[in-house]
């Protein structure tokens, strides 16, 4: 952790010399949402689809609530139908 407080500090001296360290934070702030960006588009676009599929996964509890396997199945067909991938917006190394 360490090892990243000390990248940031750097940064934040290298933007400070550009106009001190109130645009330095400003200026760290923006280099850091622009290097995190294609993640959270990522996560932004996961989840607008999973809210569109939303109430078809709540029509399929509803027909299938005593028959959990069928569940399964038909969820994941939902899933692959719509080209939603429900684990998305989680880490993949």
């Amino acid at each position: 952790m360490e090892f990243l407080s000390n990248i940031m500090l750097e940064a934040l001296r290298f933007f400070a010399f550009f106009g001190g360290y109130g645009w330095g934070i400003v200026w760290l702030t923006i280099a850091v949402n622009l290097a995190l960006y294609p993640l959270t588009l990522t996560s932004v676009k996961s989840m607008g689809a999973m809210q569109r599929l939303q109430p078809r996964l709540q029509e399929l509890q509803k027909k299938y609530k005593d028959k959990p396997a069928e569940l399964q199945k038909e969820t994941m067909d939902a899933y692959k139908a719509e080209g939603v991938n429900p684990l998305a917006g989680v880490y993949r190394s």
